[in-house]
């Protein structure tokens, strides 16, 4: 993504993962890696990045943090950075656990970020901070508990991976609640763009909720911004959460804060040009470097 050598471009992946709850999940895990490698994705953004809670505790050189709980052998973010490594592709790992998960797992967003230039880089992007947002704080095991996690590009501005709420649940308006700390986030930082990549649980065709509220109040969807697109549903129909639905929906996005160039919008692992690895398919967006 280096401007001043190489392909003056940022790739962005959002995946939510479904990790370990996935019919031959090391299968899986590899062909996510292989196209982040492929591809030399920047920046990947995981939600339901998950740990068995009662598993073997190992910290890989690779995992940055900033988790509050010990990190499993088993974490899907360091375990997905190694398959990478295995690839040729070197990341590091961030990780932030976000509540209990499926009864046995500990739920969480992360971020891998690539260390290993391309041909043509005189350097990979570089994290100067890492930010943990709590958007919702409720006891750990429940599932209203949210939390985002940020880095800041050197030369280039924030990355979050964000898991929210559904617009309401039982007369609770909890999607709004959890965008003001975004939008809190933002506007602390007025001169930089803050990318927002994420399972947002609000489709893109419903008016009058979460996606026409973040529209309105100017985030960007990459979609739009495109010249071109491919894709559009990213979940096919009935999942956990979204047990009720019939049809495809486009409920995972990469938002920004203000103008950028987008050269590509692609919607991966569908199971046409790469197999299905979750219940959602990725995102994957191609940026110009500022």
């Amino acid at each position: 993504m280096n401007p001043r050598g190489g392909d003056p471009a940022v790739k962005v992946l959002s995946l939510n993962a479904h990790s370990w709850c996935e019919e031959d999940q090391s299968a899986k895990i590899m062909v996510t890696a292989r196209l982040i490698v492929t591809e030399g994705v920047d920046v990947v953004a995981v939600q339901e990045a998950n740990q068995l809670q009662d598993g073997v505790a190992w910290r890989s050189a690779r995992f940055q943090g900033p988790s509050a709980l010990p990190v499993g052998a088993d974490n899907y973010v360091q375990v997905l950075a190694e398959a990478c490594a295995h690839l040729g592709g070197e990341y590091r790992c961030y990780w932030a656990e976000a509540h209990q998960g499926f009864g046995k797992y500990d739920e969480g967003v992360g971020l891998l970020v690539r260390t290993k230039p391309t041909a043509g880089e005189s350097a990979a992007p570089a994290v100067t901070e890492v930010r943990r947002l709590v958007l919702a704080d409720y006891p750990y095991v429940d599932v209203r508990r949210r939390v985002a996690l940020a880095v800041r590009i050197l030369g280039w501005g924030w990355v979050l991976s964000g898991h929210f709420s559904w617009w309401t649940a039982a007369g609770e308006d909890l999607f709004r609640r959890e965008w003001q700390v975004i939008e809190d986030f933002a506007r602390s930082y007025p001169d930089e763009l803050v990318c927002v990549a994420g399972d947002l649980n609000n489709p893109a065709t419903v008016r009058g909720e979460g996606y026409s509220m973040i529209r309105d109040l100017g985030w960007l969807d990459t979609r739009d911004l495109a010249p071109r697109s491919q894709g559009h549903d990213t979940i096919a129909g009935s999942i956990v959460g979204w047990e009720e639905a019939r049809v495809g929906a486009r409920i995972d996005y990469v938002l920004v804060n203000r103008p950028v160039a987008v050269r590509a919008h692609r919607v991966v692992f569908t199971g046409r040009e790469e197999p299905v690895v979750s219940d959602h398919y990725g995102v994957l967006v191609q940026m110009e470097a500022r």
